[in-house]
């Protein structure tokens, strides 16, 4: 082969290499535009969720969670409860999925997520979950409010915060993790990506315990 060649193949060798490169991105291009299509790109909800707990826990209970349904409510003081354990190592996420059954969900989650931007959003889960009797059936509006001074935040923040189109959008965010996920009620519950059967998820103290 003589040295004027070289090039040349050289040139061949790289051509075929940058072909290679791009038809591979085409390929992996193609099957994400049609993953998109199919409605199979995952969804993972809000950034930043509201979570009981540390991030670096070695178990995440992830809970999807209407703030006016009765079950979720129920369930509430079994979570509070395994977050509780620092020694245990559990982190309980919440995500919102309000359902149009319920006319205050909405705006529950309006209310927690408006607590969130003042660094309350436990305090508000809490105060809401566990006071749910009192507000759910009740023609008063201002709830939510007189919850937001009891938390001593600040009440114009809050207030716009309240109506932010970014306190919707991060609804409309683990919405539609939801809708991936495909879930129809609440509570929904997965433990370490595991979904929980109803039984199970009222059980979750033990499940922890036993490291499932």
């Amino acid at each position: 082969m003589t040295n004027s060649s070289r090039p040349t193949l050289r040139n061949s060798v790289l051509k075929i290499f940058m072909f290679a490169r791009s038809l591979t991105g085409a390929i992996l291009l193609f099957f994400f535009l049609a993953s998109i299509a199919n409605g199979q790109v995952e969804e993972s909800g809000a950034d930043d969720p509201i979570r009981f707990g540390e991030l670096s826990s070695a178990t995440t209970i992830e809970v999807f969670i209407d703030f006016q349904c009765p079950s979720c409510a129920a369930l509430y003081p079994k979570l509070k409860a395994v977050a509780g354990k620092p020694s245990k190592g559990v982190s309980v996420i919440f995500r919102h999925i309000p359902l149009s059954i319920h006319d205050k969900a909405m705006i529950a989650a309006q209310a927690v997520e408006a607590a969130r931007k003042q660094g309350k959003a436990v305090q508000m889960v809490d105060i809401i979950l566990t006071n749910q009797h009192l507000w759910s059936n009740s023609p008063k509006t201002k709830t939510f409010s007189a919850y937001a001074r009891k938390l001593g935040l600040d009440l114009e923040r809050y207030d716009e915060d309240f109506q932010s189109e970014a306190t919707r959008e991060r609804i409309e965010n683990d919405i539609a993790r939801a809708r991936f996920l495909n879930i129809q009620s609440t509570p929904t519950v997965y433990l370490n990506g595991r979904q929980l059967t109803f039984a199970e998820a009222h059980d979750i103290e033990s499940l922890v315990l036993q490291g499932h």
